[in-house]
């Protein structure tokens, strides 16, 4: 009687309820708000320098100091680092004369300044060699704020600049500016200039008055 036992009542248990947990949670958080505060200015605001007594003086660039061995009684700030500099390529008299440095990027400038105190009305006159050329920069004259002396094109030759201010205080600055926009044409020639200017025999003149 081999019969055989009943067949085998091993029936599975349910199925296994092993659902996930609820999507996690982990949103991140709001995009982070590093954004940089207002544009760093890499480039560092020059302090003035102070206003200097002056009634005459005379300046023909043989030296930064000194004009044929008698001390320089012009005081220019010429920058820091130095935004013009001796040059021996282009002078009007003896051996040297000032240039500036072409400056590099939109709107920037080159500057040579001047803060002095005068007790009467006076005249400044210099040599100039303009070679700047719109539309990639122009070279001025600025006196306590006003452009003055203001140059458009090359001037293929030393030409005679001549500005005057009050007694006082006077805060002089010649400046070759790079446009503001980027002009997307390369320079073709002398007459698009080669973005410098030229500097010598400078001369301070009270007038009297």
């Amino acid at each position: 009687t081999n019969t055989p036992t009943n067949a085998r009542t091993n029936t599975p248990t349910s199925e296994p309820t092993r659902n996930p947990t609820p999507n996690p949670t982990n949103n991140p958080t709001s995009l982070p708000t590093r954004n940089p505060t207002t544009v760093p200015t890499n480039k560092p605001t020059p302090v003035p320098q102070p206003f200097s007594s002056l009634s005459n003086g005379v300046d023909d660039f043989e030296d930064y100091y000194s004009t044929n061995g008698t001390p320089v009684d012009i005081p220019w700030n010429y920058g820091n680092p130095k935004q013009w500099v001796l040059d021996s390529s282009k002078k009007y008299s003896g051996s040297k004369s000032l240039v500036s440095i072409k400056p590099e990027g939109l709107g920037e400038t080159s500057m040579l300044s001047l803060r002095i105190t005068t007790t009467k009305w006076s005249i400044l006159q210099c040599k100039i060699w303009v070679d700047t050329a719109m539309p990639w920069e122009l070279f001025y004259v600025e006196v306590n704020g006003e452009q003055r002396n203001t140059y458009y094109q090359p001037s293929g030759e030393w030409i005679s600049l001549v500005t005057g201010f009050n007694a006082g205080n006077n805060d002089i600055k010649f400046m070759v500016k790079n446009n503001d926009f980027f002009v997307g044409a390369p320079r073709n020639g002398p007459e698009d200039g080669s973005g410098r200017v030229w500097l010598d025999d400078c001369e301070i003149i009270p007038t009297g008055r």
